[in-house]
């Protein structure tokens, strides 16, 4: 009896993402939204020194890689 070789590629979750590698701000920012879920946007900006439009994409990365929900 001959063994089949298996290469088929393994099927991923479609709700499997790649995570995102986290810098600093990155951390700064899920340390403000963990200590208070409804902080602003702006009050991030105050604490990371970027644009909000910046944070806003950075936070959407993060909801996309499942790391916030």
């Amino acid at each position: 009896m001959l063994r089949r070789r298996y290469t088929e590629k393994r099927m991923v979750p479609s709700s499997y993402h790649r995570m995102p590698e986290l810098d600093s701000t990155d951390v700064t920012t899920l340390r403000l939204l963990l200590a208070d879920a409804c902080h602003s946007f702006r009050d991030i900006v105050n604490e990371v020194y970027l644009s909000t439009p910046t944070v806003s994409h950075r936070v959407e990365r993060l909801r996309d890689s499942g790391i916030v929900q």
